[in-house]
């Protein structure tokens, strides 16, 4: 895997650029990626561990720890889906009432609704940040 920065006269500035590229690569699992092709990698790696804590705290209030792997699994697959429950639950291996279900108990717990738009990007961040070391 590779990464590429975009035209610069800076060489520590190109090489920076270079590494958040490679860094984005590896996560999607591609073989090269240029700089100027990220976006939301360059605002996740700027958060800061305590204000990522504080924002996965606040999303997933009322989720117990042990349950999050089973939650972040389902969220992928359903925004994966672009939130078509009969897919997402044929991925899952789940009748879509199940998961539809299992949709309502979480904005039951939450109090945000990973159905709508709004609270789904809270969500689907949330899922990134869990899915990053």
């Amino acid at each position: 895997m590779s990464g590429v920065a975009d035209e610069t006269h800076d060489v520590s500035h190109g090489f920076a650029q270079a590494e958040k590229a490679l860094q984005a690569a590896g996560r999607r699992g591609e073989p090269v990626l240029w700089y100027g092709e990220i976006a939301l990698e360059l605002v996740l790696g700027e958060v800061t561990p305590e204000a990522r804590q504080a924002f996965l705290a606040r999303v997933f209030r009322g989720v117990p720890e042990t349950a999050l792997p089973r939650w972040v699994e389902v969220l992928r697959v359903y925004y994966a889906h672009d939130g078509a429950l009969q897919q997402a639950a044929d991925a899952l291996f789940m009748h879509k009432n199940t998961l539809g279900g299992r949709l309502d108990r979480l904005q039951a717990v939450t109090g945000l609704n990973p159905r709508s738009r709004a609270d789904g990007m809270l969500f689907q961040l949330a899922v990134e940040f869990l899915s990053r070391p």
